[in-house]
């Protein structure tokens, strides 16, 4: 099981992601589960609206790295460095397509 996330402006994805569920326990430990699985649960439609919860949430990654580190999944399906870029990554897609709808299958 995984998460797709997806930038969609005019009814065409400029930007997506997939990642392992496994990496939840890190959001949620982070604090940061919300802005990254579930942004609508938080009034999160469009990009533009994500980009600070997507600053905050590296820098809860970073300054709690090796503490995070320690909730990497046993069964090796994914892990911090791994949930940071792709963070990054959403953070960049963010600030690029400002107007995008975040859309989230999980």
């Amino acid at each position: 099981m995984s998460l797709d996330i997806d930038l969609i402006e005019y009814g065409e994805s400029m930007w997506s992601a997939n990642m392992t569920h496994n990496l939840n326990k890190i959001a949620i430990e982070a604090g940061v589960y919300e802005c990254l699985w579930r942004p609508d649960e938080i009034g999160v439609k469009y990009a533009r609206d994500n980009i600070s919860n997507l600053r905050f949430a590296l820098g809860i990654f970073y300054s709690k790295y090796d503490e995070l580190k320690k909730l990497n999944p046993s069964n090796g399906w994914g892990d911090i460095d791994g949930l940071i870029e792709v963070t990054q990554d959403f953070l960049k897609a963010c600030m690029e397509y400002p107007n995008a709808i975040i859309e989230c299958d999980r």
